[in-house]
């Protein structure tokens, strides 16, 4: 009697913890979140930014790892996003989270804001292949950094890569430039 008391036990804690979402909605024009809804990349649009990029130019140096992650949860929703992970150089300063688990709910970057150059959004680069982009965030947490990232794809003298475009809206604690880089320029994609 004692073990069929422990077997149901288990079995509904099982249940209660078990938190589902009710209805999938594409990640597409995603606008708000709502509760126990799903957003799922129904048009693989996050896979064509996996990847590896890098930028090496005179004033800095930056790689950036690109992965696609399905029904990440939230507190009250889930959504497919793409997570990442950095380097970045700057006067001999080094910021380095590339080896940072990508299968962890915190990473350094998330994207999952799709939209498209004519949605009348900020389009931070003309020059971009005419294609849907993303919006997220990347932080610098130790250092207590964080910004809006864009990510757009490009392709720059038959090199292909993305835009990049980090815009700092919250004020943060500490306004050293080196540990994130600001403003926009292109990674090239190096596998």
């Amino acid at each position: 009697m004692k073990n069929n008391i422990t077997i149901v036990a288990i079995f509904i804690l099982t249940i209660v913890n078990a938190q589902t979402y009710n209805t999938t909605k594409p990640l597409e024009n995603m606008g708000g979140s709502e509760e126990g809804v799903y957003y799922k990349d129904f048009n693989n649009v996050l896979d064509g930014f996996e990847g590896t990029y890098e930028y090496n130019g005179p004033d800095f140096y930056f790689k950036i790892r690109l992965e696609k992650k399905e029904a990440m949860q939230y507190a009250f929703y889930w959504t497919d996003l793409l997570n990442g992970t950095y380097q970045y150089i700057k006067n001999g300063v080094e910021v380095n989270y590339l080896n940072d688990n990508l299968n962890n709910s915190y990473t350094r970057i998330e994207a999952d804001w799709i939209w498209t150059p004519n949605e009348g959004l900020p389009y931070f680069c003309p020059e971009c292949l005419n294609e849907k982009w993303l919006r997220g965030s990347i932080s610098d947490y130790a250092n207590d950094r964080l910004a809006q990232l864009f990510i757009a794809k490009r392709i720059v003298n038959g090199e292909v890569g993305l835009q990049l475009g980090f815009y700092y809206e919250v004020p943060r604690k500490s306004q050293n430039a080196a540990h994130l880089p600001e403003g926009e320029f292109f990674v090239k994609k190096i596998n």
